[in-house]
């Protein structure tokens, strides 16, 4: 099964259904995998073999950084564009946040089905 990583308080989020959309800066090769329907376990770090949960994946789309509402930021488990965009630059480096990226949105859902795991 393939896996995507999180940050331990975005697992928190995710598993109390607080975040439910993610942004990634995906090379196409990988983006063009992720479907609706797919199934990913979900790690905060990716040679763990820790399974926090798993998540089935509802939309998959390309948007520009610089396009994401404040809707969408209250998805990705914030209160503000201005939130995210310090969470994108803490995860993604200083100087990241760029308004023309192109990135990959992922809506998902925890996986009512997977054993959660609670820290």
């Amino acid at each position: 099964m393939n896996s995507i990583t999180f940050r331990s308080d975005h697992i928190r989020m995710i598993m109390e259904g607080r975040k439910t959309q993610t942004r990634r800066n995906w090379k196409d090769q990988y983006a063009k995998r992720m479907r609706p329907g797919t199934l990913l376990a979900v790690k905060n770090s990716r040679f763990s073999k820790e399974i926090y949960c798993k998540i089935k994946l509802i939309d998959v789309h390309q948007e520009r950084l610089g396009d994401i509402s404040k809707e969408d930021a209250s998805k990705e488990g914030c209160y503000s564009i201005d939130e995210y965009q310090n969470v994108w630059e803490e995860i993604n480096g200083m100087g990241s946040w760029k308004l023309d990226t192109f990135v990959s949105v992922v809506t998902f859902e925890v996986d009512s089905d997977s054993k959660i795991f609670l820290f």
